[in-house]
């Protein structure tokens, strides 16, 4: 367990250090002190029981912590004590007075790194045991390492694994690496085949004419019967030479990629002849028709059709790099990458595709891309099958404008609609307003008149005009007294005070002596009020209800 330092024996070490600086006689001091914060690796001044005297600004910066959070938390506040190599580090240290290797230390924020520490025991001028540490993070250099050693597995994994026979030779031409595939493709021991001098060693002028070539700084290539001279199969290969030059234009050596094309070729050859057969049969198809070597992408053939689609003779298409039919060099890598994939998955491939004439015309072309392997699972050909869609883009784009103009046409009937719902709405709307004004102008107009009149004292003949004029009357308003806002119309002037007091909150009491009548006239007006908004008898809170109507 670590002990925190003396915060006085500090303190005085400090009015120590001040006078000697006043005195002039700590130059030496100053200097070690700015060498020391100008270091940009972490240095510590501790004691061996884990306490931290000192720290420059480095280790501030390192461990994200201030001299104070250090001095207090010591040796436990940036190593990791449940690293295992602390233990050990530790007793070397006591034992031989200084250690050097690697621990795993912590920050503030509760993260972990690499550091390569150097630590030597010392005593001081008063003769206590100190310890300096000297502390780099490493935690960089060791991602960058397995970085390294993760891509240096990956590369021996594709060296090693490749499906062509892959070689390194050196500035004179002797092999010093190889894969299992060229080991097959030789018929010998890797251990044979590294070591062999080429220059000395190829018997065939063609090899030794493109291995030359390397050497001297340019790629080689040799296609043709090979006898190996160690393993003494023959067979027909295709090898690049590859050469690799260092900065100042030496060249190093280089790399060598080997295919045996034996079957390949005996391939080719009968394809040759079943190429002739077919170009018989597809002569005469309307569509364009491409047969095209999938590795190079070069034209072996091609029908009548597609001299008549790109404008290109038959001659100025056979053996050439199908990019000439494309828009240009980006959309040909953009073909392949779709083409290729899609062949993997489904052994054919649909697209709209869009290519160009001898004469510079870009026209659109509907692509069937059918694959032909061999026995074996490899792709040998590719047959393309194309059709000029130009006629048929043309339709459609007519097509899409009559479309856009039933749509735009459609749009507008839509918005008539809407407009003319909006206007009948509107008249509903003016109908309903001007009905309940009527409604309500000879409710409160008319209809209190006629009763008054009828209590002056009128002849049985004028009773009975009155009552047929008030039932007419109350006919034509019926249909808009059923709402609820109409049937508040119904109410006489002190029906209409007391409900508005009863929607308020107010008590029978309260309205009573509010209007200075007795209780019993408002309960009379309250039945009254229920009865005419057509409540009375039924479980209905009056004041809920006024709330909810008004």
């Amino acid at each position: 367990m670590t002990q925190k330092p003396d915060v006085e024996e500090l303190e005085q070490k400090v009015r120590a250090l001040e006078e000697e600086s006043a005195r002039g006689e700590s130059a030496d001091r100053r200097r070690y002190s700015a060498l020391v914060e100008s270091s940009m690796d972490a240095i510590l001044l501790t004691t061996p029981d884990g306490r931290i005297l000192f720290c420059n600004q480095a280790a501030r910066d390192m461990f994200q912590m201030t001299q104070q959070e250090m001095v207090e938390g010591g040796r436990a506040a940036v190593v990791d004590e449940n690293d295992p190599r602390l233990s050990e580090a530790l007793q070397k240290r006591a034992k031989l007075g200084k250690y050097r290797g690697e621990l795993r230390y912590r920050r503030k924020d509760g993260t972990y790194f690499d550091g390569e520490v150097s630590s030597v025991i010392f005593e001081d001028a008063g003769g206590q045991k100190r310890t300096s540490m000297v502390i780099r993070d490493i935690s960089e250099r060791k991602r960058r390492e397995v970085l390294l050693r993760e891509s240096e597995e990956k590369y021996r994994l594709v060296f090693d694994n490749a499906p062509l026979g892959i070689f390194h030779f050196e500035a004179g031409g002797v092999v010093t690496a190889c894969n299992r595939e060229l080991a097959e493709i030789v018929g010998a021991p890797r251990n044979k085949i590294i070591g062999f001098d080429m220059l000395s060693g190829l018997v065939d002028k063609g090899q030794k004419a493109a291995l030359k070539a390397a050497l001297s700084g340019e790629s080689g290539i040799f296609e043709g019967d090979y006898t190996s001279v160690i393993g003494g199969k023959q067979l027909k290969v295709r090898t690049v030479y590859t050469p690799i030059i260092s900065a100042d234009g030496a060249c190093l050596g280089g790399i060598g990629i080997t295919e045996d094309i034996t079957r390949q070729h005996l391939l080719r050859q009968e394809l040759r002849d079943t190429v002739t057969l077919l170009e018989n049969v597809y002569a005469s198809l309307d569509e364009a028709v491409y047969v095209v070597d999938p590795a190079t992408r070069k034209i072996i053939s091609c029908n009548a059709a597609a001299e008549r689609m790109s404008g290109h003779s038959n001659e100025e298409m056979v053996g050439r790099n199908t990019e000439f039919l494309h828009v240009n060099r980006k959309t040909y890598r953009e073909f392949g990458k779709r083409l290729f994939p899609a062949l993997d998955t489904d052994g054919i491939f649909f697209t709209e595709f869009l290519m160009r004439k001898k004469n510079g015309a870009v026209f659109p072309t509907e692509h069937t891309v059918k694959e032909i392997r061999d026995d074996s699972g490899k792709r040998i050909l590719v047959v393309s099958v194309v059709r000029d869609i130009t006629e048929q883009k043309r339709a459609m784009e007519e097509l899409k404008a009559h479309e856009k103009e039933l749509r735009a046409k459609a749009v507008r009937l839509e918005e008539l609609n809407t407009a003319l719902k909006v206007l009948l709405d509107q008249r509903e709307r003016d109908k309903k307003r001007l009905e309940e004004t009527l409604s309500e102008n000879i409710n409160r107009l008319v209809i209190p008149h006629l009763r008054k009149i009828r209590k002056t004292g009128l002849s049985d003949l004028q009773g009975e005009c009155m009552d047929i004029l008030e039932s007419n009357l109350l006919k034509i308003i019926r249909p808009h007294m059923e709402t609820d806002s109409a049937k508040l119309m119904a109410l006489t002037p002190s029906e209409t005070r007391i409900a508005h007091l009863i929607k308020q909150g107010y008590r029978i009491k309260e309205i009573a002596a509010s209007l200075n009548v007795s209780p019993r006239t408002i309960e009379f007006h309250r039945d009254g009020i229920r009865r005419k908004l057509g409540i009375k008898h039924r479980k209905i809170n009056l004041k809920t209800y006024l709330s909810r109507i008004s």
